[in-house]
């Protein structure tokens, strides 16, 4: 097992964790509810769907919708570590729960 030292980088491990999971949030959202509004859209204005003129937007709509996801789960996190007074321990415990749980280790920054 590798040798994992919390108190070297801990807030930088917790905001990777937190801005990774963001970004996988605004994807989601975008493929469940921003592609099909921009889907339904493109339809009522131009009349037919094509893969030429829908991709582009889907993907643009999708792009934004990872970027709002980072964005938001970047303010909420700040908001969260900052704002209810976490201290340096409580911010190690995570970054090290975060460094040994399978589950969230997909992102690993050693």
């Amino acid at each position: 097992m590798d040798e994992f030292d919390p108190s070297d980088k801990a807030l930088l491990h917790l905001f990777s964790h937190i801005l990774e999971k963001g970004f996988q949030l605004g994807a989601v959202v975008g493929t469940a509810v921003v592609v099909p509004i921009t889907t339904y859209r493109q339809h009522k204005h131009a009349g037919s769907l094509t893969t030429q003129s829908l991709a582009p937007r889907a993907m643009h709509a999708l792009a934004r919708s990872s970027v709002a996801g980072v964005v938001f789960a970047g303010l909420l996190g700040a908001a969260r570590v900052w704002g209810s007074g976490l201290d340096e321990s409580a911010i190690q415990d995570r970054a090290y729960r975060l460094h040994y749980n399978e589950v969230h280790g997909t992102f690993a920054l050693s």
